[in-house]
């Protein structure tokens, strides 16, 4: 069974769709944050649940596309942001965080899927080192490691 989205879900999608495309203002209006940054996690974590973007896409315009650009093109192109005593200063530094989430958000809704496990091997070697020298040591781990 799907998930609903919450009312605060709603509620951002609906400013999502009005500020056209602007997650950290919408996130500022419906959430109990006044931090910009603290806004900006919450649209960004918000736009990659599926409950949010289903909301989002009952409420988008025929002009999805133009939306869609400007969101795509602001997020990867996100600037870090930092505050002091309450002041929210931009910086010119790329904030890799934000530029990730949208790659992820893009290639989902490409249907691209990351693999969902990677393999992982540990492997135990057992050789007595008595008197071996390192050339001898490199050996025999070659030789443990190509029996595999």
């Amino acid at each position: 069974m799907a998930r609903e989205a919450t009312l605060k879900q709603k509620q951002f999608a609906k400013e999502y769709v009005d500020t056209k495309g602007n997650g950290t203002q919408s996130a500022l209006k419906v959430y109990d944050t006044e931090d910009n940054n603290t806004a900006n996690n919450i649209a960004s974590d918000n736009l990659l649940k599926p409950t949010v973007r289903q909301e989002i896409a009952k409420l988008l315009p025929k002009n999805i596309d133009v939306l869609m650009s400007n969101v795509i093109s602001n997020g990867l192109e996100a600037t870090a942001q930092s505050s002091f005593e309450g002041e929210v200063m931009e910086s010119s530094l790329p904030d890799y965080g934000e530029r990730r989430k949208m790659a992820s958000l893009v290639a989902d809704i490409a249907g691209y899927k990351a693999p969902k496990q990677v393999e992982k091997r540990s492997v135990s070697v057992s050789i007595e080192l008595d008197d071996k020298t390192p050339d001898e040591l490199k050996l025999l781990l070659q030789q443990e490691l190509s029996a595999l």
